[in-house]
């Protein structure tokens, strides 16, 4: 009904005004047709055979824990990563789900606010068995070795928290980069180089504090860079856990410092303050500075273990020897990707450890 100028640019009748704001209002009342993720509110919908559609994406995109009786948490409904696993395994064997219909229309807006208006952030169409197929290559390349306690499936806003700086006013989850990031996700596009960035300056930025709870290489933050040197680098070998075979320089560093660190914390049982506290950013930074210092710090380590345990003193010898024998000398600097492969292989190398502390202890 705008005849002036102004209204012209854009004319929206009174019907579809009506029409629109009424089916987004209804889908933003149902809680399995929309998330929050960063500073987006995510709204989708299928075309046909709806409810089974969105009770999917729902459990893959926002798995609400804690919501099922009894009975379903017996079932394993009341699980997350269980429901996302069953369907996970369908997907695999390529066989059907329910009733959900893979060529289905299905939708996927993302709405953030501009003043007193409503901005589209991105809007993605395509069949939700395709979307399906992209959220499950997505899962795959976040698989990592992980603790027996740890959640299984790292939910996009699980990842965000892995960026975000605890000390901020306003915590990088409620950041521009939730939209970018589902956006990657959806549509199988390259992970935004924001994600991996923000990620490798938490590892700096963050220390090892049993009081505060918080740790420097945790498995989210690990998880991204795997996901990332795998879609955006095109680096398919990347494993879920430690790969004894590779020889790349970086990921063997990171190896190599975790054993450093294990053979100080075997020579002073109880250390509070280790090698990863003082070294670990510039050993990853600076290779070729750092590696020298710790490796005559390791070899004292050594020689003090040998006084009592020399057994254990000649099989911490022989794996350092091994790896050494796999790096052709250390390199001045590290490239942000390089450092990802570094952290990688630090905590392949730290986490077969624990397993084998399990199984031993099992």
């Amino acid at each position: 009904g705008h005849d002036e100028e102004q209204g012209l640019n854009a004319p929206v009748s009174e019907y579809a005004t009506f029409a629109y704001s009424t089916a987004l209002n209804y889908l933003l009342s149902d809680r399995k047709h929309h998330m929050r993720i960063g500073d987006t509110t995510v709204v989708y919908w299928a075309d046909k055979h709806d409810q089974a559609c969105v009770d999917i994406m729902s459990d893959f995109l926002n798995p609400q824990t804690g919501g099922g009786d009894d009975k379903d948490n017996e079932s394993g409904k009341g699980d997350p990563d269980r429901v996302i696993d069953a369907v996970m395994q369908r997907l695999a064997q390529g066989l059907p789900i329910g009733e959900v219909d893979p060529d289905a229309n299905f939708y996927v807006l993302g709405l953030a606010p501009n003043a007193a208006r409503l901005s589209v952030r991105f809007f993605q169409r395509d069949t939700f068995g395709a979307m399906l197929d992209n959220l499950y290559q997505h899962y795959e390349r976040l698989d990592i070795a992980r603790a027996p306690y740890e959640k299984k499936y790292l939910v996009p806003y699980r990842l965000l928290v892995e960026t975000e700086n605890p000390n901020a006013k306003q915590p990088a989850a409620t950041s521009l980069l939730g939209g970018a990031l589902l956006r990657s996700i959806l549509g199988n596009q390259r992970y935004p180089e924001a994600l991996f960035e923000q990620t490798i300056l938490r590892v700096r930025a963050t220390q090892d504090n049993e009081e505060r709870r918080t740790r420097k290489v945790t498995r989210g933050r690990v998880a991204i860079i795997k996901a990332y040197l795998i879609k955006n680098l095109n680096k398919e070998a990347v494993t879920v856990s430690l790969d004894e075979t590779k020889r790349d320089t970086p990921y063997m560093l990171g190896r190599l410092f975790s054993v450093l660190e294990r053979v100080q914390e075997e020579a002073n049982p109880g250390i509070k303050t280790t090698i990863k506290n003082r070294y670990f950013d510039s050993a990853n930074a600076m290779p070729s500075v750092v590696f020298p210092v710790i490796m005559k710090l390791g070899q004292n380590h050594l020689n003090k273990i040998a006084g009592d345990r020399k057994g254990l003193a000649v099989f911490y010898e022989k794996q350092i020897q091994e790896l050494c024998n796999g790096i052709q000398g250390f390199p001045k600097r590290l490239s942000l990707s390089e450092q990802g492969g570094f952290i990688l292989g630090y905590y392949h190398q730290t986490q077969k450890r624990y397993e084998k502390k399990n199984d031993q202890e099992g």
